[in-house]
């Protein structure tokens, strides 16, 4: 079973327990714990990073006419398995939904997290 799984609502926020992430309606800083450490995920025109002393992990996208095209996600070799991808994924993927987007998804690892972890994202997806 996912810690991903659990979600609450909370004001203009998504709160997704283990790890802690607040997912904004807009473009502010996400924060989010993993392990011991804090991470804060943040959001500009193209993508959502995380930066940190072994690199930035990032999620790099494109919206074109209402479509949010996920393009890349790309975590250093230092923080992988630790779900920093994941979380960027959920971060990307929410975005699109609370701005009415249509989704399509050229990461083989988005499409992988939909499946495993995302289903409710598919109404919004474009196959």
């Amino acid at each position: 079973m996912s810690h991903l799984k659990f979600c609450q609502q909370s004001q203009n926020f998504s709160v997704i327990k283990k790890p802690d992430v607040l997912l904004p309606n807009s473009k502010v800083l996400t924060h989010c714990r993993s392990m011991s450490t804090s991470f804060k995920i943040k959001h500009d025109d193209s993508r959502f990073f995380i930066e940190t002393k072994e690199g930035v992990a990032q999620l790099k996208y494109e919206i074109n006419d209402g479509i949010m095209d996920i393009k890349h996600t790309g975590v250093p070799r230092a923080l992988g398995g630790h779900g920093i991808g994941k979380l960027l994924a959920k971060a990307a993927l929410d975005y699109g939904v609370q701005h009415g987007l249509i989704i399509k998804i050229s990461c083989s690892f988005v499409k992988d997290y939909v499946f495993n972890y995302g289903p409710q994202y598919e109404k919004h997806i474009m196959h």
